[in-house]
Parts: C-alpha cells; sequence; structure tokens
C-alpha cells in the first residue's frame, strides 16, 4: 500500500499535537514549542495536500507507483522497450532515483529523456519534470548548481519540462511491457 501526501501530513499534525500535549506527562518547557511547531508544519501540509488539483494528485499516486517499481529495478542492466524498442534503465546517482528511457542503440543522434522520480527515501512530489537532451549529455543531477538553476528557470517561464499525466502513463506501460519481456526471456 502506498500512502499518500494527506495521510503523510495528517500523521504530522498528530504528533505534533502528541508531543504537545506530552508537556503535562513531562513538564518541559521545550516540549509545547516544538510540539506546535511540528503540529503547524503538518496542518500546512495536509492544507497544501487537499488543495491540490485533481490531476496533480493523480500525478501523485503514479509518480508513487512509479517509485515504488523502480527502487526493485537493478541500475545495472538495460531493459528494451519490445513495441517502440526504447532503451529503458534506472541511474541512481547523489541520492537521485531516475528513469532513463533513450532512442535504440543503433540510431547515432539518439537523445535520452530522464525522469526524476526520487530522492533520497522519498518519491518526488508533482509535477515530475524530465530532461530531454542527446545521449551522450549529461544528467542533471551531475549538472552544477547554476546549470540546474538554469533548468529550473527554463520550466518556470515555459513549463515545458513538466510531464503530463498521458506521459507517464505511456512510459510506466514502456517499463510494464520491458520488464515483462526481460522476464519471458531470461
Amino acid at each position: 500500500m502506498i500512502i499518500g501526501p494527506r495521510i503523510e501530513a495528517a500523521f504530522l499534525t498528530a504528533v505534533g499535537v502528541a508531543v504537545a500535549v506530552s508537556y503535562f506527562w513531562w513538564q518541559q518547557l521545550w516540549l509545547p514549542f516544538v510540539g506546535v511547531f511540528i503540529a503547524g508544519f503538518g496542518t500546512s501540509a495536509l492544507i497544501g495536500a487537499i488543495r491540490r488539483s485533481p490531476a496533480l494528485r493523480e500525478q501523485d499516486r503514479m509518480i508513487r507507483s512509479l517509485w515504488t517499481l523502480l527502487r526493485r529495478v537493478p541500475s545495472d542492466i538495460v531493459l528494451a522497450d519490445p513495441v517502440t524498442g526504447h532503451e529503458i534503465s534506472v541511474e541512481r546517482q547523489r541520492g537521485f532515483l531516475t528513469l532513463a528511457v533513450a532512442d535504440p542503440g543503433d540510431q547515432p543522434g539518439g537523445t535520452v529523456t530522464r525522469y526524476m522520480v526520487g530522492f533520497a527515501a522519498a518519491p518526488s512530489p508533482p509535477p515530475l519534470f524530465r530532461h530531454t537532451a542527446a545521449s551522450q549529455d549529461p544528467s542533471p543531477v551531475r549538472m552544477s548548481l547554476k546549470q540546474a538553476g538554469g533548468l529550473l528557470r527554463f520550466n518556470e517561464l515555459t513549463g515545458a519540462m513538466e510531464t503530463s499525466n498521458d506521459e507517464l502513463a505511456d512510459v510506466r506501460a514502456q517499463l510494464d511491457r520491458a520488464i515483462t519481456a526481460a522476464r519471458e526471456g531470461s
């Protein structure tokens, strides 16, 4: 079962209230301050999760299920989609979990599209960003902060790096087909 952002925020709010109420048991002056801070943070996250549009909630569910699947896929193999021929791999660099979908290897000027699905032990929040570049170009994870900041500014102006729900569903279908083909081939 995948826990959603609403449940996470409600749990954080409940923990904050429990810490604040624990003052009456232990009589430590710092407990109400910390508890109120945690409860306020959880309440703000809960309001943000409730106000999120249905399309972003759907994308959040899709990202979480994709992230759960990608954590189990080893990063040293390249999967091939039998329908499109795209090469699919999982990259783990600097704490980021990235899905890379590349053009077939027989094309000289191929491109690779990278989807940053998660960081550390958590999936990325929506909207999911994609980075399309030549196959020889470095991953956005390996870019300098100045280059990554330029990409984020570009996305703020254009929204061109944001992944739609349909595109995310297509990528998930490609990944499922590639995993099924790899299981049947081995």
